[in-house]
């Protein structure tokens, strides 16, 4: 009788899991794999910040924060707005449909200026200028 050995055991439940886990709709991505340096989320205590979208605007349209803080938009209109936030070249966070009622956040971890617009009304502009 063969004997199993525990080199063997690890790479059967090693196997085992990946094929669970692609089974179960999971992939391995690049993003998953590298955190983008701009904007990421963790559960440190950051400073809020609160913005209004409301009578297609935001309010304020320009705000300055602190590295670390999280700003909070809060949807005040009766039709839905979306969030992009451009990095230029192609690249950019888009945010949820926000519905009357709904917010989105993200934390500013990088100290820059910030260019975002609505998905749904490009012509609503806002500035965030993160200092340190």
């Amino acid at each position: 009788m063969k004997k199993t050995t525990p080199i063997t055991v690890i790479i059967a439940a090693i196997l085992i899991a990946g094929a669970y886990f692609l089974l179960k709709g999971g992939s391995f991505t690049s993003k998953q794999l590298i955190p983008s340096p701009e904007i990421t989320l963790s559960p440190l205590e950051e400073e809020k910040k609160e913005v209004a979208i409301q009578a297609f605007a935001f309010s304020p349209e320009t705000i300055t924060v602190k590295i670390n803080t999280e700003i909070v938009w809060t949807n005040e209109d009766s039709l839905p707005h979306k969030i992009i936030i451009d990095f230029g070249g192609g690249s950019k966070i888009e945010g949820k449909a926000l519905e009357r009622g709904e917010k989105y956040s993200l934390i500013f971890r990088e100290k820059r200026e910030y260019d975002y617009y609505c998905g749904f009304n490009p012509s609503m502009k806002g500035k965030i200028v993160v200092v340190e």
